[in-house]
């Protein structure tokens, strides 16, 4: 499987080539060096695992990045998720908004670069696009849904169990 992102304006953006799915829709497994490839070519890799997690009418999705030190989160604000069967593939638009959770510290990421692209994009997107960013920094300070211990865990587990090396 693959993840297929573009930007807002329906151009090229960033790939990820060797995704796969889990036993939770809309959740797909990315093993540590995995390559990400971007529009320009430039390829690179995490060196531990991801979990990227979708909801189908939701203008966000979360990657969960399992570092051996603990959790961090990379949240980027998207259209919402469409399958393509045919190719295997999740493709979204990225609407340059990112939420960030990372060493401890809870913040928003190119901001500019939204505020900067937003008059092209569909009053609707601008709208969704502020309201998960609203809901992405709630739920991760709260530590509620994606964010909670329990769902790392349950991922971690969910990993190990594939015989895969985490750390």
């Amino acid at each position: 499987m693959k993840l297929l992102s573009s930007h807002g304006d329906g151009s090229a953006h960033r790939r990820w080539e060797s995704v796969y799915p889990t036993d939770s829709p809309w959740a797909f497994w990315i093993p540590a060096f995995s390559p990400v490839v971007e529009a320009a070519g430039e390829t690179w890799s995490s060196s531990y695992p991801v979990m990227a997690l979708f909801w189908p009418q939701r203008y966000y999705q979360v990657f969960l990045l399992l570092k051996e030190e603990g959790t961090e989160y990379y949240c980027n604000v998207i259209t919402p998720p469409v399958y393509n069967a045919r190719t295997r593939t999740v493709e979204f638009r990225d609407l340059d908004l990112d939420v960030v959770m990372m060493g401890g510290k809870l913040w928003v990421a190119d901001e500019d670069e939204f505020y900067s692209r937003s008059p092209s994009y569909p009053r609707t997107w601008i709208k969704a696009a502020e309201d998960a960013k609203q809901q992405l920094l709630q739920g991760a300070a709260g530590r509620q849904g994606p964010f909670s211990v329990q769902t790392a865990q349950r991922w971690r587990t969910w990993i190990g169990a594939r015989n895969s090396r985490i750390w």
